[in-house]
């Protein structure tokens, strides 16, 4: 879960942290978020990232690692017009996915946390492509890219989920 805090900066430090995530390739959020990290890291003692109870993989399933081509298919509000977008598929799992997709393409009415669209994708080029319903738990923002993990909402009764768990066995 993400909290929003609001504060004001010295115009001369907003512009260095500006001219900094530039130079890194990063949102400025993604910057002030690792700084405050770092911060609290050393003011509690951990020198590094592996030390903090973080660190560990806390994830339920292993990832498969992948480079595969996807369409991510958004309803409007309205529910009756869509929106497709492209990204790549960089890892799968039973519960979820790890997409990128260019920050040119991205739209943040979209690509926001909570948000619920359907991954269509393929896992061979012997297979039809799975259309997997998801929601975004997960979103990093660079100036080039947008990276979102998601969690599959199907059933594990669902014909394309089968089909996926008997591809990551």
């Amino acid at each position: 879960m993400n909290k929003s805090i609001s504060f004001e900066l010295p115009e001369a430090l907003c512009i260095s942290l500006e001219q900094e995530a530039d130079r890194l390739d990063i949102a400025v959020d993604s910057l002030l978020t690792g700084l405050v990290k770092k911060f609290l890291q050393k003011q509690r003692g951990m020198l590094d990232e592996s030390q903090s109870p973080a660190a560990e993989d806390r994830r339920a399933a292993p990832r498969l690692k992948i480079a595969q081509s996807a369409i991510l298919y958004f309803k409007t509000d309205n529910g009756r017009y869509g929106l497709y977008k492209t990204g790549d598929l960089k890892e799968l799992a039973q519960g979820g996915a790890l997409l990128e997709c260019d920050t040119s393409v991205s739209n943040e009415d979209f690509f926001r946390m909570g948000v619920e669209f359907e991954l269509i994708f393929q896992v061979s080029d012997e297979q039809v492509p799975l259309y997997m319903p998801c929601r975004i738990c997960r979103v990093i923002r660079t100036k080039s890219k947008t990276t979102l993990g998601v969690n599959f909402t199907c059933s594990p009764e669902d014909e394309n989920y089968k089909t996926l768990m008997h591809h990551l066995d």
